[in-house]
């Protein structure tokens, strides 16, 4: 006869169908309303705008929602003269005032002027994205451009 004394005894644990079904549903309403924030009201135009401006469709939209919040928070009239501007690829770049600041957020990666500038992306500028194949622009680190960005591979 075998010796159970040494077997071991796991607890039963029985989760309740309700908990079972209540957890699932919250995932799922998690999931359909997304753990991010929602969009500013007048960024999927600012998007728009954007791609029309630079001439881009491959724009990175965390990007643009950092320049799209630094640019409302620099100027408050800017959601409004937004809303005036229409987002078609032959929009000229003079049609809205503030499509200099736009580029500007874009390419070099800055928002507003002076002391009250507000530097949003650097290494992503395009500036730098549409040079990258055929420029290194001059610097003290050594490696492509943006290669300071990561950690040095120890030589071994």
């Amino acid at each position: 006869m075998p010796d159970n004394s040494a077997r071991l005894v796991r607890p039963s644990v029985r989760v309740p169908r309700r908990a079972l079904l209540l957890g699932g549903l919250a995932l799922a309403v998690s999931g359909i309303t997304g753990l991010h924030a929602a969009p500013p009201d007048g960024f999927t135009h600012f998007m728009a705008v954007s791609q029309a401006l630079t001439a881009r469709t491959d724009l990175d939209p965390a990007i643009g929602r950092a320049l799209f919040e630094a640019l409302c928070r620099s100027d408050a009239n800017f959601p409004a003269a937004l809303s005036a501007f229409p987002a078609r690829e032959d929009a000229a770049a003079s049609d809205l005032p503030t499509s200099k600041a736009i580029l500007n957020g874009w390419y070099c990666g800055i928002v507003g002027s002076g002391a009250h500038a507000t530097c949003v992306i650097y290494v992503a500028a395009l500036m730098n994205a549409v040079v990258a194949d055929v420029l290194t622009p001059p610097t003290y680190a050594f490696g492509p451009y943006g290669s300071w960005a990561a950690r040095p591979v120890a030589a071994g």
